[in-house]
């Protein structure tokens, strides 16, 4: 007896059954680590610092997608940051010194050649105490001051140095650590297990994909795939299978979009010197993506508007239709001849549906935009130009039919040929030369 284990995975072959195990167990770990994220961010702390005559917020926490391309502005401050984490949000500037984006910059500039710096160490980031002013200095090199005004809250000056000074330690370690050639291997590892993981997930998909196209092919040769409703077949199975085909190569299609959209900021993530790039692309990415749901969402009720316009045009085609036919059955209405029934259904559609086109076109999104409109005027102008001929034709057909000028069964000379009329349309009449040689003739009216 086969186990179950093997019975419902045996149309995985055994080279991607390892895979298989190995991506949930990558997975599971991302999972872990996202958790541990997390924590460390709601565990963050806020401290409001005043430096000089500047008022400034510094903030431990992770890195957050983003946070080297926010701009700073005098309201929110302007961000001190190092390896992508913002310690400080300066305020004001000191008036007559340095305004406050200018006071940010030289921050960030003292704080990446301090880190980079492995001579001055994190120990040696302290407090001195001079007069009225709290100095934090590291390797004997001031950052910066706090006065005895500056201090936040219930906070003494000594105090929010203090921390201040605590945090700069931290963001140094953790900035040198994540540099460490272990910190690299593991970076490393990390980004070859994610590859890894993403190739065998293409695989897998690609394989479950094949199967699946395997199904639906053969369903349509025996036409298991036939769409009926209440005895009438609306699709054929052959055209249902193209249907289904097209859906699961789009559904693939957007899965390994999906996988390579969570697989390029992994990878990036991994290593100190791409992890801005990864976070930028992740944001952009997901901004774009956001952005592309919120339109749809707010698009939903213009889409019901012309989903009911086409539901209204479907059924108001239908009634004309009965009403032509009745026209052309009835002897109340001689005047209506039989063989203008079809030219006038044909012609009854086309004009409801252009005016319905007319209606749903101010619900259709972007077409007040300049790449529509001109698009649109290229379109027009190349159908004026190409089907001048076409149009001129259309209007002699529609002049032949209504005025009854040969019937079908009418011997008629076109040129140098006579023949049988055997078909009379808008766009073509057909006749039987005595030879039984079809020809059709597009017919203008001089």
């Amino acid at each position: 007896m086969v186990p179950l284990s093997e019975r419902h995975f045996a149309f995985i072959p055994k080279r991607f059954r390892l895979g298989l195990v190995l991506c949930v167990v990558v997975f599971s770990v991302i999972l872990q680590v996202t958790s541990l994220q997390a924590q460390v961010n709601t565990s963050a702390e806020n401290l409001n610092l005043a430096l000089g005559d500047q008022s400034a917020l510094i903030s431990q926490s992770r890195p957050q997608p983003g946070d080297t391309q926010i701009e700073g502005n005098k309201i929110d401050g302007f961000p001190v940051v190092l390896d992508g984490r913002t310690l400080f949000r300066v305020r004001e500037g000191m008036p007559g010194i340095a305004s406050a984006s200018e006071r940010a910059d030289i921050l960030n500039e003292r704080l990446k050649e301090i880190a980079r710096d492995s001579t001055v160490t994190a120990d040696s980031i302290q407090v001195v105490e001079q007069d009225n002013l709290s100095v934090v200095q590291a390797g004997g090199e001031v950052l910066f001051t706090i006065r005895e005004e500056d201090r936040f809250g219930n906070r003494s000056r000594q105090q929010t140095a203090e921390k201040a000074a605590q945090i700069i330690q931290s963001a140094i370690a953790q900035y040198r650590e994540e540099r460490s050639t272990k910190q690299l291997i593991i970076g490393i590892v990390w980004a070859t297990l994610g590859t890894l993981g993403f190739i065998l997930f293409v695989g897998l998909l690609q394989r479950i994909i094949s199967k699946a196209l395997i199904r639906v092919r053969a369903a349509r040769r025996v036409d298991a795939l036939d769409l009926n409703y209440h005895g009438s077949q609306l699709l054929d199975s052959k055209a249902v299978s193209y249907l289904l085909e097209g859906l699961i190569k789009l559904l693939r299609v957007g899965i390994i979009l999906g996988a390579i959209f969570l697989y390029i900021p992994f990878f990036l993530s991994q290593f100190p010197i791409t992890r801005s790039l990864g976070n930028s692309v992740f944001n952009d990415i997901g901004q774009k993506v956001e952005d592309l749901v919120t339109s749809f969402v707010h698009y939903i009720p213009s889409l019901a508007i012309i989903l009911i316009i086409g539901f209204v045009t479907y059924y108001v085609i239908g009634f004309a239709n009965l009403v032509i036919l009745e026209l052309g059955r009835s002897n109340i209405y001689p005047w209506f001849y039989p063989e203008w029934i079809q030219p006038t259904k044909r012609l009854t559609a086309f004009i409801i549906v252009a005016i319905a086109c007319i209606v749903a076109s101010s619900y259709i999104p972007g077409i007040n935009s300049p790449a529509f409109q001109g698009i649109s005027i290229f379109l027009g102008a190349l159908l004026t130009i190409g089907s001048s001929s076409a149009v001129s034709n259309t209007i002699s057909g529609i002049i032949l039919i209504y005025t009854r000028s040969f019937q079908l069964g009418d011997y008629i000379r076109i040129g140098e040929i006579v023949g049988e009329v055997r078909e009379k349309s808008l766009f073509v009449t057909r006749i039987i030369t005595p030879k039984k040689k079809s020809s059709p003739f597009q017919i203008r009216l001089s």
